[in-house]
């Protein structure tokens, strides 16, 4: 089995540690569907701030997921802002 981009991701601490990436850049990939001619995301190529890391691309299913986590994570974090500063959360 052959090794690529072997280097260890950076690590960060906030409630727990993690090992990520930043992420400079996503540029989305697409297909055209012959039959209608129409443009249908395929994925997307995310580019790392860090130096030393090479792109790499993900499947749709991935940006798919990881949407509609972040869009869940969003709704509950204005919820919770909303209730702060209607001063019924404490």
């Amino acid at each position: 089995m052959e090794t690529q981009n072997a280097a260890e991701m950076p690590r960060y601490k906030s409630h727990k540690r993690v090992w990520a990436l930043k992420i400079k850049e996503i540029a989305p990939t697409f297909t055209e569907v012959t039959d209608t001619r129409e443009q249908v995301q395929t994925g997307a190529w995310i580019f790392p701030e860090e130096s030393g890391y090479a792109q790499f691309h993900v499947g749709q299913d991935y940006i798919t997921k990881t949407c509609s986590e972040s869009r869940r994570l969003l709704r509950r974090l204005c919820g919770w802002l909303q209730e702060l500063e209607s001063g019924t959360s404490f």
